[in-house]
């Protein structure tokens, strides 16, 4: 009787902790990602919650105003963190109800299956983001913004910026940092 119990305890032991080697792997999914917590600048609460992709606040109560902040298609899994376990980087789009659209890049951390806002970083108003990878731990945005000379709706300077989590900042690297 003794035997079978160490054996059955053998057994949940072994059960228990092959869950939760699969929990602390498991990947973050589109799904998740539409469904994360973000810091947002353009929300008076300075976080929103995303509803399948997307976030709707009044921007006066009784207003017909409203912020809309949507997750992009451009997005990308990686490890940002050095833990070799994929996070991501994703691309918020703010529309305050006026004439700018504003984009940020967000990284996020997978914290056992769960999307967690790592830091932002303010891309530009309007800007066309064409590709967003993550390679060897940098996020890398390809993307169209405005030159000195264009107009609010249309840019045409095409450039790739690459930046690098630093604890709660995404920070930019510029052509100096990157030789280095």
């Amino acid at each position: 009787m003794r035997n079978n119990v160490f054996k059955y305890l053998l057994v949940i032991g072994f059960m228990l902790l092959l869950a939760t080697c699969q929990t602390a792997n498991r990947p973050l999914t589109i799904h998740d990602l539409k469904r994360g917590e973000y810091r947002s600048e353009w929300s008076a609460k300075g976080k929103i919650r995303l509803n399948e992709g997307i976030y709707r606040e009044k921007v006066v109560p009784e207003s017909a105003t409203e912020l809309v902040i949507t997750l992009s298609d451009e997005m990308a899994l990686g490890d940002l963190n050095g833990d070799e376990v994929e996070d991501a980087a994703v691309v918020l789009i703010s529309d305050p109800g006026g004439t700018g659209t504003f984009y940020d890049l967000a990284a996020v951390i997978n914290g056992n299956g769960k999307p967690l806002y790592a830091a932002s970083v303010f891309l530009g108003d309007r800007v066309k983001v064409e590709d967003v990878s993550i390679r060897s731990g940098k996020i890398v945005v390809k993307m169209v913004i405005h030159q000195r000379t264009d107009p609010r709706c249309c840019p045409s300077l095409k450039v790739e910026q690459e930046y690098v989590l630093q604890g709660d900042v995404l920070a930019e690297q510029t052509p100096e940092t990157k030789a280095r």
